[in-house]
């Protein structure tokens, strides 16, 4: 019986949380009309997994995060190999302070694409959030081997929010020079 109650329960809190976001879309602002166009073409079964992950990222903007991630998994269930989907699932998650769930999928996007640097350093900014201070320091200085201007706080306000910036370039330093 509980276990009823708890399905009802969820796809109850689904319903209105799909209905939540609708009420805020006014078809006469351009942003909100991409987003019933997405809306219709989900309906019509026609979105694509890209058009799914544009319309979460369209939902994450419009100060919806948690539909966001909704859009995003169902972008992935369509295309699996969809990095950018999965990159912005990552990012999401972590906006929604899920740095571990986060770190987990950049490290699906850095298997597909090694050389990915934003997605290396995000994960070290994951890494680092939830207390992994080595595995973030390595993160940070592959990512800083792929693209050196991440290191950069005027390029990548993001380093400022990090602790570990200069045990990351020593690591870099002694893996390119040593």
């Amino acid at each position: 019986m509980r276990k009823v109650l708890c399905l009802l329960g969820v796809l109850w809190a689904g319903v209105i949380s799909a209905a939540v976001f609708e009420r805020f879309l006014d078809p006469n602002v351009p942003r909100d009309r991409a987003i019933l166009g997405y809306l219709q073409l989900e309906k019509e079964g026609k979105a694509t997994s890209n058009d799914l992950a544009e319309l979460a990222v369209l939902l994450v903007e419009k100060g919806f995060p948690q539909d966001g991630e909704t859009y995003l998994r169902k972008a992935l269930k369509l295309d699996k190999k969809n990095v950018q989907a999965r990159y912005r699932l990552g990012l999401v998650l972590q906006r929604l302070g899920r740095d571990g769930a986060a770190a987990r999928e950049y490290k699906k996007v850095i298997k597909a694409r090694p050389g990915f640097a934003e997605a290396q350093f995000m994960l070290g900014l994951a890494l680092e959030r939830s207390g992994h201070r080595r595995a973030a320091i390595k993160a940070y200085a592959k990512a800083y081997k792929h693209n050196p201007a991440l290191a950069d706080a005027a390029k990548n306000p993001l380093v400022l929010d990090s602790k570990l910036q200069t045990q990351a370039q020593l690591l870099r330093y002694r893996r390119e020079v040593a």
